[in-house]
């Protein structure tokens, strides 16, 4: 048989299925459930994942899945990056090595290039032009891989 259109209905708020890579960019509680959930309990917050690149498989209302985090997060906590997925040397050593990529608000610096020349490094996003550096949860200056 066929179906009428109207049969068919659809609900932005159903668990939206997908699986995308962002960039922790703020402080935001994580909790068991979305913030509009009564029955919802904190886990944490976002502040010690700054920086971090994780996937996001699941969308409720706004507020976004990580199984990483444990829990759902309101989507302005996260920025998109680009897939990346390569290994990398780092050659140069005049470049900082950041917890968000240099000049975004809120980034820090952690330490130099110099302290990791010759080391490689699995390469699992890019925002702008700076490479996630997923062994430490880093961001560098993709012109110290030249």
């Amino acid at each position: 048989g066929y179906r009428l259109k109207e049969d068919v209905k659809t609900c932005d708020d159903v668990k939206e299925q997908f699986a995308k890579r962002y960039v922790i960019t703020d402080n935001y509680s994580i909790d068991s459930l979305p913030w509009f959930c009564s029955d919802r309990k904190n886990i944490g917050s976002t502040k010690d994942y700054i920086g971090y690149c994780i996937t996001i498989s699941r969308n409720w209302g706004g507020y976004w899945y990580s199984e990483y985090l444990g829990g759902f997060v309101d989507y302005r906590a996260f920025k998109e990056v680009c897939e990346v997925d390569k290994y990398l040397t780092v050659k140069k050593g005049s470049f900082s090595v950041d917890t968000l990529p240099w000049g975004m608000k809120g980034f820090k610096t952690v330490m130099g290039t110099c302290d990791l020349i010759g080391k490689s490094f699995h390469i699992t996003a890019k925002l702008g032009d700076y490479y996630y550096l997923e062994e430490i949860a880093k961001w560098v200056d993709i012109k110290a891989f030249d």
